[in-house]
C-alpha cells in the first residue's frame, strides 16, 4: 500500500507526529518528540493518540514541507 499525503493549511515544521484525519483533512497532531520529561513515552504515546481519536482518525507519519505523509500501512 502507498503512502498518503495531506496537504497542510499552515507551515509547520519538519518531524515525525501523529495525526488526527477528519473527512480527508488534518485536524490535529501531536509531534512524537515533544514528550515532556517527566512523562514515560509510553504514556506520552496513549494519551496524544488518544486525544487525537477524538478528533478523527489517527495516523502516523511526516511532516515535509506543506504536507503530512501517513505511513504505509
Amino acid at each position: 500500500m502507498s503512502a498518503q499525503s495531506f496537504p497542510l493549511p499552515l507551515p509547520f515544521p519538519s518531524g515525525k507526529v501523529w495525526a488526527a484525519i477528519r473527512h480527508g483533512e488534518v485536524a490535529d497532531m501531536v509531534y512524537m518528540d515533544r514528550c515532556p520529561p517527566d512523562v514515560p513515552f509510553h504514556s506520552y504515546r496513549h494519551l496524544s493518540r488518544a486525544r487525537l481519536a477524538k478528533v478523527g482518525t489517527v495516523k502516523a507519519g511526516e511532516v515535509v514541507p506543506g504536507a503530512f505523509i501517513a505511513r504505509a500501512d
